[in-house]
């Protein structure tokens, strides 16, 4: 499979060997509008917080300039990661469902580009922060740039160390 993003905001999954289109999400101002007044709580974002991410997207679309949003899968195909108005979704394609959304709680950042890395470490076991051994495991983190920004950001399932720990 594929996928193409475009600029009316439509995320479409292809069948690689068929090209049959399998599915379309629409992740344009308006559907955010609609899910900001639906009734799904865990969407929703306080009105001051959607207001700054509107007017963000407003200048997004309006720089001709700016780069495009991207898609990416997961290793296994199932999940499909891409960039929106409200953070970065990842959806479940096997189950039609919205998995996760990544990124809320950065309300001034227009995330457009992503990255997944999904390897792990080359060794077995690692220390910790207070010397002891522990195993490594495997933590997906994407990688993302955001609009006018000149960092790139960083998620995962991990915590970070302490700050005192690090600079010791």
């Amino acid at each position: 499979q594929f996928v193409t993003t475009s600029p009316d905001c439509l995320i479409r999954v292809f069948r690689f060997r068929t090209g049959k289109l399998r599915r379309v999400y629409d992740e344009g101002v308006e559907e955010a509008k609609k899910v900001q007044a639906g009734s799904n709580e865990d969407l929703k974002l306080e009105s001051m917080d959607f207001g700054r991410r509107m007017a963000v997207e407003r200048e997004y679309t309006s720089d001709l300039e700016a780069p495009g949003v991207n898609a990416v899968f997961d290793e296994s195909g199932n999940f499909l990661i891409y960039p929106t108005l409200l953070g970065i979704k990842i959806v479940n394609l096997q189950s039609n469902s919205l998995a996760r959304v990544v990124g809320r709680v950065e309300n001034t950042e227009r995330f457009i580009k992503v990255a997944l890395y999904q390897g792990m470490a080359k060794g077995k076991r690692t220390r910790n922060a207070e010397g002891e051994m522990k195993d490594v495991v495997k933590d997906p983190t994407i990688i993302t740039c955001a609009f006018k920004k000149h960092r790139f950001y960083l998620f995962t399932k991990r915590e970070p160390e302490d700050v005192e720990d690090a600079s010791a």
